[in-house]
């Protein structure tokens, strides 16, 4: 299954016009739902979002919906900035099934979010590789992603 990224849409907020609308826009975190993607797409980096200008990234989740069934298997995801800037293979863990957030991990150098307010955009991508092992080699892992965020990083 190829990995097809996703552009993030910049969603208005539900506000009458000309009331409150910097605060209601400050205010807003919108949710994104990325490509499914599988440790049989192969390794190296697969595009997961295309973030633009004046975006706060506050979260990017890893669900994973099949674990990885090796330990020498390895998945990060993050920026052209740093490749495991949101998630670690420690706070990834693709070994086991379930959704990680990594908002509020001190391990992770984009804890809190990252702003990308005055750049022009990023992709965020997922790294994927194996060990040198044959037993470190992984057949199966599949993985969902999710990216909250907040328009108008300039505003913030």
């Amino acid at each position: 299954m190829a990995t097809v990224k996703v552009d993030v849409p910049i969603r208005a907020p539900i506000v009458a016009p000309g009331a409150g609308v910097t605060e209601a826009l400050k205010a807003g975190l919108f949710m994104c739902k990325g490509p499914r993607w599988s440790i049989s797409d192969g390794t190296g980096l697969h595009e997961l979002f295309r973030v633009p200008a004046d975006i706060f990234v506050y979260d990017v989740i890893v669900d994973v919906k099949t674990a990885v069934d090796a330990t020498g298997t390895t998945v990060t995801v993050g920026d052209s900035d740093d490749t495991d800037g949101f998630h670690t293979n420690a706070t990834a863990v693709p070994t086991v099934i379930g959704s990680k957030s990594a908002h509020s991990l001190a391990s992770v150098v984009y804890s809190g979010g990252k702003s990308y307010a005055d750049s022009d955009g990023r992709v965020i991508t997922a790294s994927i590789a194996h060990g040198v092992a044959a037993s470190d080699i992984s057949s199966a892992g599949v993985i969902d992603t999710y990216l909250i965020y907040a328009n108008y990083a300039s505003l913030l």
